[in-house]
């Protein structure tokens, strides 16, 4: 999914929401199953909750530990920013962090895939 203008994408639902709890997930695995997860950059799926995006972001194993140590926080395509329920955090080449607001907040700590694992990074 791609758009000249980040204001111009919709606002984030909570169906949205549950779908970047899911990506979160799926980054999670693939840093578990990777068994050079600390040597080199990865391909992870953009955490964005647009249903028909299927981007890949490279981010340095150690750059993703410190968003995921902040269950809010999600890594996404610049383009993909929702400005309603989310804020950005920082701008990096590639990629955007955004910390969820409000109720998608409370679906992002809900779902931490950390959280249910007694605080299990991919590098544990």
């Amino acid at each position: 999914m791609s758009t000249s203008d980040p204001r111009q994408v919709p606002e984030l639902t909570a169906t949205a929401d549950l779908r970047q709890a899911s990506l979160r997930e799926v980054n999670e695995q693939i840093g578990r199953l990777s068994s050079d997860w600390e040597l080199i950059a990865h391909v992870m799926r953009c955490e964005c909750g647009h249903a028909d995006c299927i981007d890949e972001i490279e981010i340095p194993p150690p750059e993703y530990e410190v968003v995921r140590r902040f269950p809010t926080r999600f890594v996404i395509n610049p383009e993909h920013v929702a400005w309603s329920g989310e804020r950005i955090v920082e701008e990096l080449p590639g990629y955007v962090v955004i910390e969820k607001v409000g109720p998608g907040a409370a679906t992002a700590l809900r779902t931490d895939p950390r959280r249910r694992n007694g605080g299990a990074g991919v590098a544990s």
